[in-house]
């Protein structure tokens, strides 16, 4: 029988560089200065809001006084203003090495550009910090390590998404205890990137025995890497490969990893207007953060920028009936870590308060299109319909890019971006993008333009993804999505 050898440059480990926890202790965001605190809740909110069903916000999608606040929003952010905002991101990763990843200058040096930017805005952002443990590890598994491929294994299409972490969707067979029926204790696991998380793999993998995962990629290409979640003292080694490598079902495997891990320190900063409903709080929010493999400017410099720009649009001492906080969450690309402990944090009267989420994340691919998530569930995608109230945040949108005249498909709710936490436990929620890594279809180039086959962003991830990536008359039209539904909310 053949043995191949394999080593593995990048590694899936349980968090990377990934924190956990960066969010606040509770519903007010902690000062800027504060030194850095512990990941563990609050005393208060020791095991975060309750999943428990949640009555729909009170309003419609067609409120005639709210409709007229949203289009002067909308109308007043402006392209030029964001991109002066992205030009900022791309200044900041040019000085330092590059991108504005997690652990690096050039993420902190975006977290001090946020802030100044909101305090001109007149609101008085907060942000608030967390450390890891650092170290390194090297893991090995060689020698009679057996490569065995269940039905996980078999080629699965792309997902039309935007995230990455999670593999495909659309109807995709899930892992489930059978996918891995032929993995034995000592062997190594092989499946195929697809549907199901990396950490459902990596755990169905590791109950059965086995020494180490391999996931091999679904689709030709680099492998853009990903995230198994919060680290649980992952036990086993897991690494992706390219989808052409050479690796057979009961094939001898040597397999050695080097991983490391580092002390990082990540934010999320907030910030909210003066007036306001208190107990009706609009929450807006995107990613800080990028890749470590580039600047990150159309993920998620885009979604930054135009939270950036409609804030200060709206100004923090807008006359508005429901109070809008802002946030910019940090370490998204390592798991959502920043949204995720913001809300595990929150009591159960606190995430009360908290009305509605939208969500942006990549505003300007080049080569994109219009997505708004499916909150009524009508479209029968993965994830289903969001919480009640959801089904108006969709329809929302749907008012917004009909005014513009732009056509808008929905995408899966399946909780990629920093909506999930929200979702997960009850809050109406939903948002827009352009698009990232799935394919145009003859259909979509039809109503946006661009070209058939090729991905929304062909630089997603990469080098690449720099100022010059963003399709600036797609993100014009973004940009009022956002400005549009904060001030369609401020004012139901």
């Amino acid at each position: 029988m053949n043995s191949t050898t394999i080593r593995v440059v990048t590694a899936l480990t349980a968090v990377g560089l990934a924190v956990a926890g960066c969010g606040t202790s509770g519903d007010e965001a902690a000062p800027s200065d504060s030194v850095a605190a512990s990941a563990a809740p609050s005393s208060g909110a020791a095991s975060g809001p309750s999943s428990a069903a949640r009555p729909a916000p009170a309003g419609a999608a067609d409120d005639a006084g709210a409709t007229g606040k949203a289009r002067a929003l909308a109308d007043a952010v402006t392209l030029d203003g964001a991109v002066a905002h992205l030009q900022a991101f791309q200044d900041i990763a040019n000085r330092n090495g590059g991108n504005r990843a997690l652990g690096s200058p050039g993420y902190e040096q975006s977290v001090e550009y946020a802030e100044k930017v909101l305090r001109d805005a007149g609101t008085s952002p907060r942000a608030r910090s967390s450390r890891r443990r650092s170290g390194r590890r090297r893991r090995s598994t060689s020698g009679g390590g057996r490569a065995r491929q269940g039905r996980g294994a078999v080629v699965l299409r792309r997902h039309r998404g935007h995230r990455h972490r999670e593999g495909g969707r659309h109807g995709q067979p899930g892992v489930l205890e059978a996918d891995l029926q032929k993995v034995t204790e000592g062997s190594i696991a092989v499946v195929q990137r697809g549907t199901c998380t990396f950490g459902d793999k990596y755990k169905t993998a590791a109950a059965k025995g086995a020494k180490a995962l391999v996931i091999v990629n679904n689709a030709p290409g680099d492998w853009k890497g990903g995230t198994l979640g919060l680290d649980d003292g992952a036990s086993i080694a897991v690494v992706g490969v390219a989808q052409d490598a050479p690796i057979a079902d009961g094939q001898d495997l040597t397999l050695t990893v080097d991983a490391k891990t580092q002390k990082a320190k990540t934010w999320n900063v907030l910030a909210e207007t003066e007036k306001g409903d208190d107990a009706n709080v609009q929450m807006v929010g995107a990613h800080l953060d990028g890749v470590t493999e580039g600047p990150g400017i159309n993920d998620n410099g885009t979604g930054s920028a135009a939270v950036l720009e409609t804030a200060a649009k709206l100004g923090a001492g807008a006359d508005v009936k429901n109070k809008v906080r802002f946030a910019l969450w940090g370490a998204e690309e390592e798991g959502l870590v920043g949204s995720e402990h913001y809300v595990s944090s929150l009591s159960e009267e606190q995430a009360s308060k908290i009305t509605r989420y939208l969500n942006f994340d990549m505003l300007g691919s080049p080569n994109g299109g219009y997505f708004t998530f499916d909150g009524d569930g009508s479209s029968k995608l993965d994830g289903g319909a969001g919480p009640a109230g959801s089904g108006v945040i969709e329809q929302v949108f749907r008012n917004y890019f009909a005014w513009r005249n732009v056509p808008v498909e929905a995408s899966a709710f399946d909780g990629r971006s920093d909506y999930g936490p929200f979702k997960d436990v009850g809050i109406a929620s939903g948002g827009a993008d352009t698009g990232a890594d799935g394919k145009k279809t003859e259909a979509q180039q039809r109503q946006w333009g661009g070209t058939v086959g090729e991905i929304y962003d062909p630089n997603y991830h990469s080098p690449r993804d720099t100022i010059d990536n963003v399709n600036r008359d797609i993100y014009r039209v973004a940009i009022g999505a956002v400005g549009f539904s904060t001030a369609y909310f401020a004012a139901l």
